[in-house]
């Protein structure tokens, strides 16, 4: 139970500062890229992600992205293209994470 409560938090960390990072680097919002906002959001999306898989659903995957992308919006006061645009940046922010083998929840 310990392991997997530390492996949590320590991948809730990592994806806070992945989407902290990607605010930052999305043109429009660097000067309002707030860590609090980063960690609310890597937290919804978690859980968003893992309600729909524990549901299983069909489609679940693509429910469960288009409301982070509206939580994304929501969060960072930006539209739709720029929620697609910063979750971009994410993923691929992710991919480098991931390739140095550090855990992340998104």
């Amino acid at each position: 139970m310990i392991p997997r409560v530390v492996e949590f938090l320590v991948a809730w960390g990592v994806s806070t500062i992945v989407i902290y990072l990607a605010v930052i680097i999305y043109p429009k919002k660097r000067e309002k890229s707030d860590l609090v906002n980063s960690i609310i959001t890597a937290l919804l999306g978690a859980i968003v992600f893992e309600i729909f898989a524990y549901l299983g659903i069909a489609l679940g995957g693509l429910l469960a992205l288009i409301i982070w992308l509206f939580i994304l919006k929501k969060m960072f006061k930006v539209r739709w293209i720029g929620a697609v645009v910063i979750a971009v940046i994410i993923w691929v922010l992710n991919i480098i994470i991931s390739m140095l083998g550090i855990p992340s929840l998104l």
